[in-house]
C-alpha cells in the first residue's frame, strides 16, 4: 500500500471478448437473415392462397345469385327478343285501364311458359258457391281461390296465387241505358255516370247513312237525325270540308248509363256504353 495504488488489471490484447463479441454479432444477423426469409415465404403462400376461388360453403352458397351474370343477361335477352317477335301487342300484353304501363296478359303468359319450359300445376285452396243467394241476401255469389305452381322437369321455379268472386264489380253490376233499367229500380238511387253529348254529321253523310267501311257506324246513330230533325230537336250548321263550306246537323243526346244488379251473374260481362261505336262524342269528320 505505502502510497503506491495498485490499479485493476486489464485484459490484454489477445483476451476472448472482442471474439464473444463478433459471434454474438454475427450470430444476430444469421437470425435476422432466417425471419427477413421465413417472412417472405408468409408472404408468398398468402398471396397464392388468395389467388385461389374460395369455395363457398354449402350454407353459404344460398345467399348467392341462382345464376351467373352472363347467364342473366342471356335470359333477359331471350325475353326481349322474344317479346318484339312472337308477342302480339294488346292480345299477349297491353295496358289496363287504369294502369300507364303494358302488363302481361294470360296468352302471352302460356307462350312464356311454352317457350321455357314451364308446365303449370293448378290447386284449388276455397271455393265458395251460393247458386240461390240463400246466405248471401238473395244475390248469387260464387268465390274460388287457386294455387299456381309453374315446375321445370318437376322442379317448382315460381308459385301463384289468385282469387276471384262474383261481389267484384265487374261481375256484380252492369250498365245500362235509361230505357234498359228495370221498372222496379229507382233511378235516383243508381250510380250514374255520362251526360248529356253533341252529335255532328253532315247533312249528304246522314243520306247515306253508312253502316260499314270507313265511315261506317250503327244504324240506330243515323236515325237519330232524321228522328231529331223532323221533331224539330236537331241544329241545322254549316261545316268546313276540304271543298268548302257543306250544311251539317247537330242534335244533344243523354249518353247517360245506371249501374243495375246484373240479372245474370254467370253470364258475360258486359262493357260501358262509352266503349262503343255510337257513345263517343263525335264532331262532323269529313
Amino acid at each position: 500500500m505505502n502510497g503506491v495504488v495498485k490499479q485493476e488489471e486489464q485484459p490484454s490484447g489477445n483476451s476472448t471478448a472482442p471474439m464473444a463479441q463478433e459471434l454474438a454479432v454475427q450470430t444476430n444477423n444469421q437470425y435476422q437473415r432466417q425471419d427477413s426469409a421465413h417472412s417472405r415465404a408468409e408472404i408468398v403462400l398468402a398471396a397464392a392462397a388468395s389467388a385461389r376461388p374460395v369455395e363457398p360453403s354449402t350454407r353459404d352458397s344460398m345467399f348467392l345469385p341462382a345464376m351467373s351474370m352472363e347467364v342473366a343477361l342471356a335470359r333477359r335477352s331471350a325475353i326481349v327478343e322474344f317479346t318484339r317477335r312472337i308477342m302480339v301487342k294488346d292480345q299477349d300484353f297491353g295496358e289496363i285501364p287504369g294502369t300507364h304501363k303494358p302488363t302481361l296478359l294470360k296468352p302471352g303468359a302460356e307462350k312464356l311458359c311454352n317457350f321455357f319450359g314451364l308446365e303449370p300445376e293448378f290447386t284449388p285452396i276455397a271455393e265458395e258457391i251460393d247458386w240461390t243467394g240463400a246466405q248471401h241476401g238473395g244475390e248469387v255469389f260464387c268465390y274460388a281461390r287457386y294455387r299456381c305452381r309453374l315446375l321445370r322437369e318437376g322442379r317448382v321455379v315460381g308459385v301463384g296465387e289468385g282469387s276471384c268472386n262474383s261481389f267484384e264489380a265487374k261481375y256484380r253490376y252492369r250498365w245500362v241505358a235509361e230505357e234498359q233499367v228495370p221498372g222496379h229500380l229507382d233511378r235516383a238511387r243508381l250510380l250514374r255516370r255520362g251526360g248529356q253529348r253533341t252529335l255532328c254529321e253532315f247533312d249528304f253523310a246522314i243520306e247515306r247513312a253508312e253502316t260499314s267501311g270507313t265511315y261506317g257506324k250503327p244504324a240506330e246513330h243515323w236515325q237519330r237525325f232524321p228522328d231529331a230533325i223532323r221533331t224539330g230537336t236537331a241544329r241545322s250548321v254549316e261545316k268546313l270540308t276540304r271543298g268548302g263550306k257543306a250544311v251539317a246537323w247537330e242534335l244533344d243526346v243523354d249518353m247517360a248509363s245506371y249501374r243495375i244488379p246484373n240479372p245474370d251473374v254467370a253470364g258475360r260481362r258486359e262493357h260501358h256504353p262509352e266503349d262503343g261505336a255510337e257513345a263517343r262524342s263525335r264532331s262532323c269528320p269529313r
